[in-house]
């Protein structure tokens, strides 16, 4: 059982400034478990309700000390999903940095003012799928340790490097990376020229890419499309860029 604290304590971490401050974060259920297997992540404690789960824990190390069995009612109380999928794990904040020669060989994701938690999951397990090594956000982007953020990536977060920069200092560091930046004014991508590593920078939801970035890009580029909506989804946008730059 766990005490009034420890329940206290979990529920705490639905609110940003105590995820920060304790440098702790949330992921529920059984995917995100084997994903942290998988990856051998380091994890602060496992609880599930489920005694299949808990005894198969038990059997991995280092996990194995790390797992407590509670019952429903109590995983109800901790949870951050209307409906819990039978497994709560405490992870440690990702220490993420990033690699500049990474930067310098390979295409690396960029997100201006992503606020939406579920673009935000979507675009980074998208990314990790094309198999972007890192990935950075701009400060006013959601907290990647948002529930829904979490929840959206499915695990994503622990194969991709992520971390929150000044994007035009970022920019202005680095003026031999091109950037690929999304605009409805942009040229067609088909029709862009490619290069063999580059930033690839994904705007805010309703407002596209702020004007200091744009200025800051010599590649502006658009989806071709035949219907009549106005825009695309910025994670349906990055999906489109990243299969043809990185394909």
């Amino acid at each position: 059982m766990l005490t009034k604290k420890e329940i206290q304590f979990i529920q705490s971490l639905k609110l940003k400034k105590y995820r920060h401050k304790t440098a702790t974060f949330i992921a529920e259920g059984e995917k995100w478990l084997n994903e942290i297997i998988a990856a051998k992540t380091t994890v602060k404690q496992i609880y599930t309700c489920s005694e299949t789960i808990y005894n198969a824990i038990k059997k991995v190390m280092p996990y194995a000390n790390k797992v407590t069995l509670i019952n429903e009612k109590t995983l109800n109380k901790i949870s951050q999903q209307k409906t819990p999928n039978k497994v709560l794990c405490l992870l440690p904040f990702l220490n993420n940095e990033i690699n500049n020669k990474t930067l310098q060989q390979n295409y690396t994701l960029v997100c201006d003012d992503i606020r939406d938690p579920g673009n935000l999951g979507t675009i980074i397990r998208t990314a990790c799928w094309f198999g972007v090594k890192q990935i950075i956000l701009s400060k006013s982007c959601v907290d990647i340790y948002n529930a829904k953020v979490i929840q959206s990536t499915m695990g994503a977060l622990l194969h991709s490097k992520i971390i929150y920069k000044n994007l035009e200092e970022l920019f202005n560091n680095n003026k031999n990376i091109p950037i690929y930046a999304t605009s409805l004014k942009g040229e067609l991508l088909n029709k862009t020229k490619t290069y063999a590593t580059g930033f690839i920078l994904i705007g805010n939801e309703a407002n596209g890419i702020s004007k200091p970035l744009l200025k800051l890009s010599k590649h502006h580029i658009k989806i071709k499309g035949g219907g009549k909506a106005e825009s695309l989804n910025a994670a349906v946008a990055a999906g489109i860029v990243l299969n043809y730059l990185m394909n």
